[in-house]
């Protein structure tokens, strides 16, 4: 027998049920963090770990 929770949205139904200008603010801080981390590595000289 298998189940699973009816209210546990995949990735998928998630993006495909937002908003698009939730999705585009989404995809506009994702690209956002990498220039962020090399920002902060430079300005303080302490490079974090990823999580």
């Amino acid at each position: 027998m298998s189940w699973k929770w009816e209210y546990a949205f995949g990735a998928e139904e998630a993006a495909r049920t937002a908003p698009a200008r939730f999705l585009a603010q989404v995809e506009k801080k994702a690209a956002d963090q990498p220039r962020r981390k090399r920002e902060e590595a430079r300005t303080t000289g302490v490079v974090r770990a990823s999580s």
